[in-house]
């Protein structure tokens, strides 16, 4: 896709939006952005996408695979933008997939993909835009573009737009929930007694930001929800998750997960603690390093969610065509790919104590052990030394 392409689909999409006809499922102005499928609504075979980050590529890859079946649903579980090197091309290209095919995709919202606007500090040497996340390679590609004509003002307000609009999470009949980022955390449960409370800000913001760990981290969101300020702090276990179904099995009959947001190695991820609750599944559609964001170290395969009622979603492993390495599609990305090389400055640590959502969370214990067996080796090697020195002397 070169610029001439995108720029006729981002023009095309916005026509859509001015007009309020965008063929998203369940893209609208009002209404509800928690959506309850039927078994009607939820016909066709569902297929599902995680995270693309700017990974062209890969969702070329995976919607070929997609569109070969005629009676395709897709569910793209959100973050088009960051990381990746062709944030705008991923935009593009998944508008231009919904009004090819429209009222066949669902795009649920991304923390990413609500996360970047206009800068309010328009004092000298301010960026323009800014970014409720980092790393921010999005907001960093709009900064450095200059004399553009007014179009990264125009990607940004139509992405923006489109996010505003966004369903944040879809129950489907059979209780898979298909989201970004997971459950409403136990400190809003009380505050939900109907299916509208579901709407509340707080609460869509926990299905959009909220992550899936086998021993959530309780740093005071419980006690002051307006410590919220970094992604890291949205955690949920397998508990929190089973005591969400049991109390919400009338109003709300969750029993099985897909999510995207965590970024896992292989791509997908079924966490044995929560199979024996209620089971989830995290898909990432990217394919380069889940650690390092490097394009050089491309996977041959991508992964794919593929529906089966009353199961988890089937993983289907998709081959990459073209060479491992290659470069996409032939066209300038919007960001260079080695800008994207190599562990990020200010974020080299395993220690998951950074904003945003680029190291994945690790248990400590492991790591703890080996540092003291080292430890323990080196003293050990060191008494040895001193008692071989003692009876050298001695002698």
């Amino acid at each position: 896709m070169v610029a001439e392409e995108w720029k006729a689909t981002i023009e095309q999409a916005e026509i859509h939006v001015r007009k309020g006809t965008l063929p998203l499922i369940g893209w609208r102005a009002e209404g509800p952005r928690i959506l309850r499928l039927s078994a009607d609504e939820a016909q066709g075979q569902w297929y599902f996408i995680g995270d693309l980050h700017g990974d062209h590529r890969a969702w070329e890859t995976l919607f070929a695979r997609v569109c070969s079946d005629p009676e395709f649903r897709l569910c793209f579980l959100g973050d088009v933008v960051d990381r990746g090197p062709y944030h705008v091309e991923c935009l593009a290209a998944l508008l231009q997939a919904a009004m090819d095919h429209p009222d066949r995709i669902l795009w649920l919202l991304g923390n990413h993909d609500a996360a970047h606007r206009r800068n309010e500090d328009c004092s000298e040497g301010a960026p323009r835009y800014v970014s409720r996340v980092e790393p921010a390679e999005f907001v960093d590609w709009l900064n450095a573009r200059t004399d553009d004509q007014g179009w990264s003002d125009r990607i940004l307000d139509l992405l923006n737009t489109i996010c505003h609009r966004l369903p944040r999470a879809a129950l489907f009949s059979d209780g898979l929930l298909a989201t970004h980022g997971g459950l409403p955390l136990a400190d809003q449960w009380a505050n939900i007694t109907a299916l509208e409370h579901f709407e509340d800000a707080r609460v869509l913001e926990d299905f959009t930001w909220t992550r899936a760990v086998d021993a959530p981290r309780r740093r005071g969101w419980q006690y002051a929800p307006e410590r919220r300020k970094r992604s890291s702090d949205f955690e949920f276990g397998w508990r929190d998750l089973q005591e969400f179904a049991t109390v919400f099995s009338e109003l709300f009959p969750v029993r099985r997960v897909v999510r995207g947001h965590d970024h896992v190695a292989g791509g997908w991820a079924r966490p044995d603690a929560y199979q024996q609750a209620v089971p989830l599944l995290t898909l990432n559609g990217f394919g380069f390093d889940h650690l390092t964001n490097s394009m050089e170290q491309y996977r041959e395969y991508l992964v794919l969610g593929v529906y089966k009622k009353d199961q988890l979603p089937r993983v289907e492993e998709v081959s990459v065509p073209q060479p491992v390495g290659a470069v996409c599609g032939g066209y300038e990305p919007s960001r260079p790919p080695a800008a994207h090389m190599g562990i990020q400055a200010g974020f080299a640590t395993a220690v998951p104590m950074v904003a945003g959502d680029w190291v994945p969370h690790m248990p400590l214990w492991p790591m703890l052990i080996a540092a003291v067996a080292a430890a323990v080796s080196i003293i050990a090697a060191a008494l040895a030394a001193a008692t071989l020195m003692m009876a050298v002397v001695a002698a």
